[in-house]
């Protein structure tokens, strides 16, 4: 993934991870954070919703190294369309810590979803079958 030095599962259950990220940001110092993800599906409507939000007591302490981001939430919601595709939202809302200007951040983040939005596609296009069969 984009970006992405470092990820660790913290906690593993069957409703919920927490995992600590260290991000590599372009001009600017390196950021690290814990987050509690949390996913929800509905197999009536075919909804998925996994959800997440800081979680800084669960992670470890404070490096240095990097700035610790310690105000995130947001959610990624997946929608069935009737041509057998997805509708995607992403929603998320942070504090990217440091002294880093508001535009830098809001640019940074819209091309981090971009990226992260191509990765995703790229990985599930190499993981398909290549007779076109859909895996379970």
């Amino acid at each position: 993934m984009p970006y992405l030095k470092k990820l660790v599962i913290l906690k593993q259950s069957p409703d919920e991870k927490v995992t600590y990220e260290q991000i590599k940001m372009p001009l600017v110092t390196d950021r690290d954070y814990t987050v509690r993800v949390t996913a929800d599906h509905d197999p009536t409507t075919g909804r998925i919703q996994v959800s997440f939000v800081s979680a800084p007591e669960d992670g470890p302490p404070e490096n240095p190294t990097y700035v610790r981001v310690k105000d995130i939430q947001g959610s990624w919601t997946l929608v069935p369309t009737r041509d057998g595709g997805s509708a995607v939202t992403y929603v998320v809302a942070s504090n990217p810590g440091g002294a880093l200007p508001s535009w830098m951040a809001n640019a940074a983040q819209s091309n981090a979803v971009r990226d992260l939005v191509k990765a995703m596609l790229d990985r599930v296009k190499h993981r398909l079958p290549q007779d076109g069969t859909r895996r379970q």
